[in-house]
């Protein structure tokens, strides 16, 4: 029996039904309910082709040579941002290498959760050659999650970046303020 959500995805679809499926096994509804076992039957049609997690590595890829190109920016603004620290101890330089370093560590895990998006992929790939269509399913779909997760940690760090720089440039209009006043 295929079950058809209508407005849902695939995805959506089977995650649905696996959380439908544990739920019942920890309950054990299928002995308390006696028509209940024609739900084992539930299946999702979705076909996965050995190509399909394929398109995930040049969009990942291209997303780790972004990450890697903010974290070397990151890194070269840090040493400088050191090295006129220890001329002038500034507090507000060392706000900024705080900052700065809290979004180094943002990227690692971006890399990190990029780095595993392309391993469960290459996985699901795997697997995929290998027959096992409905394990390979969940393995892309965790492929996708990673994906996700390493976007939304990346939109955590453009925001910070945002508005550090936003009080940066809180200075200059403070100063463009006292200069139209005198």
């Amino acid at each position: 029996m295929i079950v058809s959500f209508g407005y849902l995805d695939y995805y959506t679809t089977l995650l649905l039904q696996f959380q439908l499926k544990l739920l019942v096994k920890k309950l054990k509804l299928w002995q308390r309910i006696p028509n209940f076992a024609h739900w084992n039957n539930i299946h999702c049609s979705m076909t996965l082709e050995i190509g399909t997690p394929a398109l995930l590595f040049s969009a990942t890829s291209l997303i780790l040579l972004a990450y890697t190109n903010r974290f070397l920016t990151i890194a070269s603004i840090i040493r400088g941002l050191k090295k006129v620290y220890k001329e002038k101890e500034n507090s507000m330089i060392l706000l900024e290498i705080k900052n700065l370093n809290l979004r180094l560590t943002l990227i690692r895990y971006m890399q990190m959760a990029g780095v595993l998006c392309l391993f469960l992929s290459v996985f699901a790939m795997l697997l995929l050659f290998f027959g096992e269509q409905e394990i390979s399913l969940y393995f892309f779909g965790l492929s996708m999650l990673s994906l996700l997760i390493s976007l939304g940690i990346s939109f955590w760090e453009i925001s910070i970046s945002v508005n550090a720089l936003r009080l940066h440039l809180s200075d200059l209009s403070e100063m463009d303020r006292k200069q139209i006043n005198s």
